[in-house]
């Protein structure tokens, strides 16, 4: 009969957050915003137990370290308002990454019988840079003069198995 206690960790620690956003500030009549948001989470969780069988005992380990990270630039510059009219430029760029590392043995007794080791992460960034110019007469008018939007996305896999 298998024997698995749950040695798994109750939910993680929190997310932390770390932002460096600067306060609106002019330069040659220009308003600029600029910074960034990060946020980072990692999570650590062991599962074991074992089974009887008619070789002898089996023990059996999984470790797992999870983690995500998100960091967003931003930038925005334009004329300072209530001008009618200017020419603004945003820009932001959102980089993305999940990772999980995880090793996994079994043993008899003192004897390795297999373990097996992987990485995996899923990197993604989306990048935004959007020129215009707007209005403000009759209500807001803009004219896209320059957009670009980038999407890189991937997945970058490694494992061992013994």
């Amino acid at each position: 009969v298998p024997h698995l206690p749950a040695t798994a960790a109750p939910a993680g620690p929190a997310a932390r957050t770390h932002a460096t956003l600067h306060a609106p500030h002019q330069r040659q009549g220009r308003l600029t915003i600029r910074g960034d948001i990060r946020t980072r989470q990692r999570r650590d969780f062991v599962i074991a137990g074992f089974v009887n069988t008619s070789q002898g005992r089996i023990d059996s380990q999984v470790h797992q370290a999870s983690g995500f990270d998100s960091t967003q630039a931003m930038h925005l510059e334009g004329e300072q308002r209530p001008d009618p009219e200017g020419d603004k430029l945003y820009s932001q760029v959102i980089a993305l990454t999940s990772t999980v590392q995880q090793t996994s043995r079994r043993m008899a007794g003192t004897r390795l019988i297999d373990s097996d080791q992987t990485s995996i992460s899923y990197p993604l960034q989306l990048t935004y840079r959007i020129a215009t110019h707007v209005e403000n007469t009759d209500g807001w008018y803009a004219d896209y003069k320059r957009t670009n939007v980038t999407v890189l996305q991937g997945r970058v896999m490694d494992g061992d198995h013994y």
